[in-house]
């Protein structure tokens, strides 16, 4: 009877979208034993592979239009009457929670709802869906289960109850959101909190309201006194790759990125002092799951969980390391990268050693005119206010050996003999072409401040 249907939807799921007709995932079944579900494919194959439905900013844009029917409609679930064939579900139960939908289940367990079978629909499916939040979810699954285990009249009618009121939930639509669980009642209640009328029945009333997330308009300071360093640890993350490219498009200027690869277990070696903030994105979504063995189960646990923890302990404890209180710390990392941020300045300025030509960037050091400790928090990331220089003339000028007058000419100290100027390849006839006021300015300070100091 349902074959014409089934034969139907198979055919504009794989018209609209070609790939895989069916979706299997690996649920939670009776006694918390594990099972595969199955459902049509509602989502495009272009879907980020490694991000589960609820995590997607727009799910909706993922959706096909076939998928959006089918979702609408119910008619998704249509392939769980094998499962239901199978002896895994049935007709009416509690829906199965995803196999790492850890607080659903726990929550269920207060319960009991774990130690029936699960159903294509149920009394929580009835009550709200998508708009419940996790507990309120599990304990209408606990009236559920409690009713059927005294049987009886009231058990029937409670299924009866529950089929019905899916038949009527399918033509209205209702409790269907894309985002999760409790979805509406996140945007109700931030609704209230701001002094919105709410009609749940008419949510398009709040669909408008600003989310504090990616919807939310911040004022961010975009000078070139802003300055950030990020280490997103994971590679090749979505969710990194796709924080790094908008940050590249939008604070190219304000926010540097290193990524690390934390399957390299020479991560550990990492410093992770040196960064305003650790972006960890590391793990393995459920939605890359599906039916998988012990070991896969394991390594998702492993990932997802005692490597966060590992690196959350990395950080604390590199922290820790630099005994120093906290607003000691903080300054101790601005200054690292605030430091580097000056050098990447004058390395596009200059390219080379100012005095002597070096050109490789890893003999290259940022030397201030007017010393850093000296500097006020502008100057110090003034590229007026710096040389590039190699290691041996940078130590010189750092130490007030050497320094340069208004039209660049060297200066050199009388400290400095014969035979080190030799050894240290400092010339009298070496200069800096091309000053500028403000670096004029700056070697003034230095002269009379730190030359011969």
């Amino acid at each position: 009877m349902l074959f014409p249907i089934f034969a139907i939807i198979c055919g504009a799921v794989y018209l609209d979208d070609p790939g895989p007709i069916f979706f299997a995932q690996k649920r939670i079944g009776k006694d918390k034993q594990p099972f595969i579900l199955h459902k049509f494919r509602t989502m495009k194959m272009s879907t980020p592979h490694d991000v589960p439905t609820h995590m997607l900013i727009h799910p909706e844009k993922y959706i096909t239009r076939v998928g959006k029917v089918l979702r609408q409609t119910s008619l998704d679930e249509l392939p769980q009457i094998w499962d239901i064939f199978r002896g895994k579900m049935s007709i009416v139960g509690p829906r199965p929670a995803l196999w790492n939908q850890d607080d659903l289940v726990a929550e269920r367990d207060k319960y009991a709802a774990n130690s029936i079978m699960p159903g294509l629909t149920g009394l929580a499916q009835i009550s709200g869906r998508d708009e419940l939040e996790i507990v309120d979810k599990a304990r209408i699954d606990g009236e559920y289960t409690a009713t059927l285990r005294k049987g009886g009249f009231k058990a029937a009618l409670q299924d009866i109850r529950c089929l019905l009121g899916t038949l009527a939930g399918v033509l209205k639509h209702d409790g269907i959101v894309e985002g999760g669980t409790g979805e509406i009642h996140r945007k109700e209640k931030y609704a209230e909190e701001n002094n919105f009328k709410v009609n749940l029945l008419q949510k398009s009333h709040i669909d408008h309201i600003e989310d504090y997330g990616y919807k939310k308009k911040f004022n961010i300071d975009k000078s070139i006194y802003n300055q950030k360093k990020v280490l997103i640890t994971g590679a090749g993350s979505y969710v990194g790759e796709s924080f790094k490219g908008y940050v590249e498009e939008n604070y190219s200027k304000n926010i540097s990125i290193d990524i690390l690869d934390m399957t390299n277990q020479n991560w550990r070696d990492y410093d992770f002092s040196v960064y305003d903030s650790v972006f960890h994105v590391a793990g393995i979504a459920h939605a890359d799951v599906g039916d998988v063995d012990e070991e896969t189960e394991r390594k998702y646990y492993l990932v997802n969980t005692q490597l966060a923890i590992e690196t959350a302990k990395k950080i604390e404890e590199e922290i820790v390391s630099l005994n120093v209180d906290g607003s000691s710390q903080e300054a101790i990392v601005n200054v690292r990268v605030n430091q580097e941020i000056f050098r990447n300045y004058l390395l596009k300025r200059y390219n080379k050693c100012c005095l002597c030509g070096v050109e490789n960037p890893a003999l290259l050091i940022a030397s201030h005119i007017k010393p850093w400790a000296e500097s006020e928090p502008k100057e110090k990331l003034d590229v007026d206010n710096g040389f590039l220089m190699c290691p041996n003339h940078d130590k010189l000028f750092d130490k007030g050996y050497i320094t340069f007058d208004d039209n660049g000419k060297i200066i050199i100290s009388e400290r400095l003999t014969e035979n080190d100027r030799k050894f240290l390849n400092v010339d009298s006839r070496m200069h800096i072409d091309e000053l500028s006021d403000r670096n004029k300015k700056y070697l003034k300070y230095h002269r009379e401040n730190v030359f011969n100091r």
